[in-house]
């Protein structure tokens, strides 16, 4: 099971409507302190929604620095990217509950992943 784009064409929900990049979209989360950073390429499946990046048409082949900024961050989805790494300054999202990387490209991960208490084992 891999993530291949999607043919359909999914409506992007209003309020990203304008973001034409990963940063963009980045920047809004960032903006209005949410929880959940949603940065998923995944098409949708029977029970999921698409990721936001997805509908948005925008591909990914490396986290851009700034996702690691976001501080009020819970969740992170970097699902169905094309990743093949993940910066050790993900352990700057202190809060982080869940991380959810599967379908990428990824040889290793970080070390500082240890460093995130509250991520779910």
């Amino acid at each position: 099971m891999g993530c291949k784009s999607s043919k359909a064409a999914y409506a992007a929900p209003d309020d990203f409507s304008r973001c034409a990049s990963a940063a963009d979209v980045i920047a809004k989360v960032r903006k209005d302190e949410s929880e959940i950073l949603d940065l998923s390429s995944a098409p949708s499946g029977s029970d999921t929604p698409c990721g936001l990046l997805q509908k948005l048409g925008i591909a990914m082949a490396d986290v851009p620095d700034a996702a690691y900024e976001c501080g009020s961050a819970t969740s992170l989805s970097l699902k169905c990217n094309e990743l093949r790494a993940v910066s050790p300054k993900v352990s700057r999202l202190t809060l982080l509950v869940t991380l959810d990387l599967s379908e990428n490209s990824l040889a290793d991960l970080p070390a500082t992943l240890g460093a995130l208490a509250s991520l779910a084992r």
